[in-house]
């Protein structure tokens, strides 16, 4: 943890997460309150009436004592849910989070000056995410320091002039407030309104506060997908209310010529309206367009001004006067244009313009990221964020899902709706190579990159890779590794890698096979062609030879994989960086059961590759011992593998693929060539050779668990 964030015990922030049939959304809440699990902080998360059982979900998954959780019996709505926390808060600040946004606190580089100074409003910049694509652009706000006097009635000024953009009047959440000054000046949110509520409370805020301070660290991702937990069609509250809290406090002030820019702020906020009641019912639309048209200072902005948003010929300001026919055309057009609203308001910021015109003129990918997912709800989010946050590559990501029951999928397609690099695939159970081709099928990167659901990669993964790939004529850059335990140790262990290459080294044909020689010796030992994660391959040598993995298998399809590949590759790189953080532990070693014991075995397949590749580089001097020996290694790794799956409802499963697998002939004669080195089992290979199932089933279980086991003792 920062030392910037390091406190006494004593909460002094509270964030309050509301919440309703966020079912989806329930690993980003847990995930923002591990995140930001600081000694200072405690959370109040308010159930809004949702009848899917979140809120029980949310009690067994997250046990701490920070942690309030609150339901009501009803849902009143997003601004009812905050005015609860604001009542219930008893720290001396708080922080509004939606329930579907990331929070980091970590990012906060002053958080000592509002723990000291105590703003009424402390003020950070965030990044916007919406369905369009549009992310990674920081919004903040020009200005970093402390407003007060004529500073805030400049601030407030120039939003009336130019309400479009990145202005701190549209949203609550991702800022500090000073919890006495909100109660003392009865400053809550309006629960008649359904649209800008937090518009008005963000406009009380800053006219009652006497210091506000604004911090340019970018600690908030919101994502904007036109849901949420507010109650519609009841609004009785105005629409631009917060436009005349504005208005009226610069007008106290006596600050001239507000009502000759008032107007144009009102047009701004008619339109925006109409893009946020874009898709809901013809009866939800009618309520709100009416009660839009009987406030006086929308229709003295219309008929001063022809909206200027919405630059349609159809849409003139005598259309406002006809409420029945705006709401069926309305309608209508979203049907057949529903993205009318979002483009219009786009096109009034220079920044989001110039951020569509660098995305069109970045149309070539330069590498495809493919994820096969299985039931990894819990780290498939950390998987996808170490992606999307790598820096200046123009890549896609490719999440296949391979018939998940949990909530994979939906936290992938989360991702799609806001990021358009992301393309989420679902597809019948097919275990993963299945997963990987229809990834490499879908892909248009000029190299591939796979990687599994439950690791993930450091911020400049890619770059270096695909650095080193570029030069010398690379056919493939392998990257190293970090191993992790999957549960709640942090320790990490090297990859054994750094053992045999100790720098960044190119390995030419002669060197390839020597590494391969040393290989089929010691196959756990030699990692570098074990797995296909982590590493850049050409994408170009993949589909002219028609080099997809094998679907038959289930484990060990990397390793054929892979053999086929080195075929036709001349040059490949290892690059001493430390590329993937690599999860292994019980949970990450628990795999579906295949019905036969092809599927699981695959090193037969990926033993076979290997012979075809040494024969095709001339290679057939004493090689077969070899082969036999790293047979029998594979066999032991398999069957410990295999024990893992081992529980009450598949012991009859498990022990028939053990059987099977040790009466097979071949691995029978190829122990009289198993030579184990130094650690290597003994007592498996004697078990293989007298045929006891049960008994090796039990030792490969305690052999597995001293293996896979990384946690300090």
């Amino acid at each position: 943890m920062d030392d910037m964030l390091k406190q006494k015990t004593s909460y002094k922030l509270t964030i309050i997460i509301p919440f309703y049939k966020a079912l989806a959304y329930r690993h980003i809440i847990i995930e923002n309150i591990k995140r930001n699990n600081y000694d200072f902080v405690c959370f109040i998360l308010i159930d809004d009436g949702s009848e899917d059982g979140h809120l029980d979900l949310l009690k067994k998954e997250i046990k701490s004592n920070n942690v309030t959780y609150i339901k009501n019996q009803h849902n009143y709505g997003v601004s009812k849910s905050r005015n609860i926390g604001i009542q219930e808060c008893k720290t001396e600040f708080l922080l509004f989070c939606d329930s579907d946004d990331d929070l980091d606190l970590a990012r906060i580089k002053d958080i000592n000056y509002v723990f000291d100074e105590k703003p009424d409003l402390q003020i950070y910049a965030f990044k916007h995410i919406n369905k369009k694509g549009f992310i990674n652009y920081s919004v903040d706000y020009g200005y970093e320091g402390l407003l007060k006097g004529k500073d805030l009635l400049q601030l407030i000024n120039t939003y009336l002039k130019n309400p479009t953009g990145r202005s701190i009047f549209i949203s609550c959440w991702g800022r500090i407030y000073k919890t006495k000054f909100l109660k003392q000046n009865n400053i809550s949110f309006n629960e008649a309104l359904c649209i800008y509520e937090d518009s008005l409370f963000v406009a009380e805020v800053i006219t009652k506060a006497r210091k506000i301070n604004i911090c340019r660290s970018d600690i908030y991702k919101h994502w904007l997908h036109g849901e949420g937990m507010t109650v519609y069609g009841n609004s009785t509250g105005k629409f631009c209310d917060h436009i005349e809290v504005l208005c009226n406090f610069l007008k106290n002030n006596k600050i001239k010529n507000v009502t000759q820019y008032q107007y144009s702020s009102v047009s701004y906020f008619v339109s925006r309206t109409l893009m946020l009641i874009k898709g809901k019912s013809l009866l939800f639309i009618y309520k709100n367009l009416k009660q839009l048209l009987t406030e006086e200072l929308v229709v003295n902005s219309l008929r001063s001004h022809e909206i200027q948003c919405i630059k349609m010929p159809l849409i003139k300001s005598w259309m406002f006067k006809n409420i029945s026919f705006l709401t069926l055309f309305i309608f209508l057009y979203n049907k057949i244009k529903p993205t009318i609203y979002d483009n219009n308001i786009i096109k009034n910021d220079k920044f989001l313009q110039r951020h569509i015109k660098k995305r069109k003129r970045d149309k070539k990918i330069t590498i495809s990221i493919i994820i096969p997912v299985f039931n990894d709800e819990n780290r498939l989010s950390r998987c996808i964020d170490s992606v999307l946050n790598q820096t200046n590559i123009n890549l896609e990501l490719i999440i296949v899902d391979d018939g998940s029951n949990d909530t994979s999928p939906q936290i992938a397609e989360l991702f799609a709706l806001y990021d358009e690099r992301v393309k989420v695939i679902r597809s019948r159970n097919g275990g993963p190579s299945t997963a990987r081709n229809i990834g490499i099928s879908h892909s248009i990167g000029e190299f591939i990159f796979f990687l599994d659901s439950d690791d993930c990669i450091n911020k400049n993964t890619l770059q270096h890779l695909l650095i080193d790939i570029k030069k010398s004529n690379i056919d493939l850059a392998v990257g190293d590794f970090f191993i992790s335990d999957d549960g709640s140790n942090d320790e990490r262990i090297k990859s054994g890698n750094e053992l045999i290459f100790p720098r960044t080294t190119i390995l030419n044909k002669s060197k390839i096979n020597d590494y391969i020689s040393h290989y089929l010796q010691s196959p756990n030992r030699y990692p570098l062609f074990t797995m296909s994660w982590g590493r850049l391959f050409k994408a170009s040598i993949i589909k002219e030879h028609n080099l997809f993995f094998n679907e038959k298998l289930w484990h060990c399809e990397d390793v054929e994989f892979n053999f086929r590949y080195l075929i036709w590759a001349d040059k490949i790189s290892f690059v001493r960086k430390n590329i993937v953080n690599h999860t292994v532990g019980v949970t990450s070693l628990r795999m579906r059961l295949p019905k036969n014991l092809f599927n699981f075995f695959g090193f037969h397949e990926a033993l076979k590759s290997i012979n075809v590749y040494l024969k095709k580089m001339d290679i057939n001097k004493n090689i077969s011992n070899s082969i036999s020996h790293a047979y029998v290694t594979y066999s032991i790794i398999s069957m410990i593998r295999l024990s893992f799956q081992y529980d009450k409802n598949n012991k009859k499963q498990t022990l028939r693929l053990l059987r099977e697998c040790i009466s097979n002939t071949t691995l029978q004669n190829n122990l009289k060539h198993y030579k184990p080195k130094s650690g290597e089992s003994k007592i498996i290979p004697f078990l293989i050779k007298k045929n006891q199932p049960l008994l090796l089933l039990y030792i490969s279980r305690i052999k597995g668990m001293l293996r896979y086991d990384i946690r300090k003792s």
